[in-house]
């Protein structure tokens, strides 16, 4: 009588796979939700660079000078621009205006200026470029036609970036005037430093 082996693993082999394929998983997973996370943050810089672009193409366009804002729709956020100059997004539009260009913001990525980088490398410095930024943190905010408060950056008529700190006040693009011994005074550009967390 002939008795035939059944081949198999046995449950230590079976113990040993499982324990390489956790902790194989526990080393991969982790760097695959960097590069998700990284992933997103990229979309969403480029997304809202495209709004930048829109709103300033339509700055231009309709001879008006447009803001691009940050707020919340739903618990959502997003950054729009802000058509008709209330600092409010609608979506829908109003008055007949039409709808407001809108990103948004996948979760858990915000605009902000708490915990931005300062110091040396931070958003208060002018940098070695030899730029000064604004940012919500640090510079006067635009006020809307209201004259309240509006923080964001603007382009006016010629697509030009600006900030307007006065109710009808022109919107112009600032420049600062660096301390420098001796005439004449060194003017510097200012740059428009947006942050997201």
């Amino acid at each position: 009588m002939r008795i035939d082996k059944q081949r198999g693993f046995s449950v230590i082999e079976l113990l040993v796979v499982v324990a390489i394929v956790l902790i194989l998983g526990g080393m991969i997973v982790p760097r695959i939700v960097t590069i998700l996370d990284s992933q997103r943050l990229q979309l969403t810089a480029q997304a809202y660079a495209g709004l930048l672009q829109e709103a300033r193409a339509r700055a231009v366009q309709d001879n008006q000078i447009y803001q691009v804002l940050s707020g919340a729709q739903n618990g959502v956020s997003v950054a729009f621009v802000d058509l008709n100059g209330d600092s409010l997004y609608n979506p829908q539009g109003l008055n007949g205006s039409p709808p407001e260009p809108a990103v948004q913001m996948p979760n858990p990525i915000i605009i902000t200026a708490t915990n931005a980088p300062q110091g040396n490398q931070g958003f208060d410095t002018v940098r070695p470029l030899n730029v000064v930024p604004m940012n919500l943190a640090t510079n006067p905010p635009m006020v809307n036609s209201a004259g309240a408060a509006s923080p964001g950056i603007a382009f006016n008529e010629r697509g030009l970036p600006c900030q307007r700190t006065v109710v009808n006040g022109p919107c112009s693009n600032p420049s600062v005037v660096l301390p420098v011994a001796g005439p004449p005074p060194v003017v510097t550009p200012v740059a428009w430093v947006t942050y997201f967390r």
